[in-house]
């Protein structure tokens, strides 16, 4: 938000950051409803979730 406010473009802050333009304009939704910290918070999220491979979830839970 801070390079927004040096006066840096949504495309060029989205290239800056590395997300993509509608990323930032979610940020700014956020921003704007008075949630700025939750910029930095995670959300859930929509996709496959993290892989893990078999013998790594095996380990976990031979304990």
């Amino acid at each position: 938000m801070l390079l927004a406010a040096d006066g840096m473009s949504n495309t060029a802050l989205a290239d800056q950051v590395g997300v993509s333009r509608p990323t930032v304009l979610g940020w700014w939704d956020r921003y704007v409803e008075g949630a700025w910290l939750g910029w930095r918070t995670s959300r859930a999220r929509v996709g496959q979730g993290r892989f893990e491979p078999d013998s790594r979830r095996a380990s976990w839970s031979s304990d």
